[in-house]
């Protein structure tokens, strides 16, 4: 999985770059999404190492068809116009949530739950206690009150976002024979 990372990671962090986005961000965020298998598709239709829905990618400039797939794919699949694409849809993120150290976190979030599910989350965690950070870790601390989606499926996204990135910026502790990911820039 990593290997397959380092193929990719020269034209994710020139994409990343090119938008003013921490390039990390995009090669961990494939990692999460498909492994950085070119061509995954998910049972509920995203499709492309980015997992893009086809009007998520239709709106970060990506050329979709209806009835892509791995065998029949369209831009999803296609690994430099998808990682463009990230970073578009990344950049629009860290625009609506910031790009702190506080609120990156939400961005990441946010790219798994899609910006109304993430938001409408946030607001009622932050209305259940003032005192609150705006901060994915607020969200986790009162999941109790969120959506049952948010709670299954984007508790655990950030967190493995996470680890993807200390394994794949730190590979040689965990006995992979590769340079940090991020390094991989040609």
């Amino acid at each position: 999985t990593y290997e397959r990372a380092s193929k990719n990671a020269p034209f994710i962090v020139r994409a990343f770059n090119e938008k003013g986005i921490d390039p990390r961000i995009g090669l961990y965020l494939a990692m999460i999404e498909s492994e950085h298998c070119v061509c995954m598709q998910s049972p509920t239709g995203p499709l492309g190492m980015f997992q893009f829905t086809k009007a998520t990618a239709e709106l970060h400039g990506l050329k979709v068809f209806k009835g892509a797939s791995p065998t029949n794919p369209d831009e999803r699949c296609e690994p430099e116009p998808a990682a463009r694409a990230a970073a578009s849809y990344m950049k629009a993120l860290t625009g609506r949530y910031g790009t702190g150290p506080a609120s990156v976190p939400l961005a990441i979030g946010s790219y798994n739950s899609g910006e109304g599910g993430l938001s409408s989350n946030l607001t009622k965690a932050l209305e259940s206690n003032t005192g609150l950070p705006r901060d994915f870790w607020t969200l986790i601390s009162k999941g109790e009150i969120l959506s049952k989606q948010f709670q299954s499926e984007n508790f655990k996204y950030v967190p493995k976002f996470f680890a993807a990135a200390i394994i794949g910026e730190n590979p040689q502790d965990f006995g992979l024979k590769l340079q940090p990911l991020s390094t991989y820039s040609k």
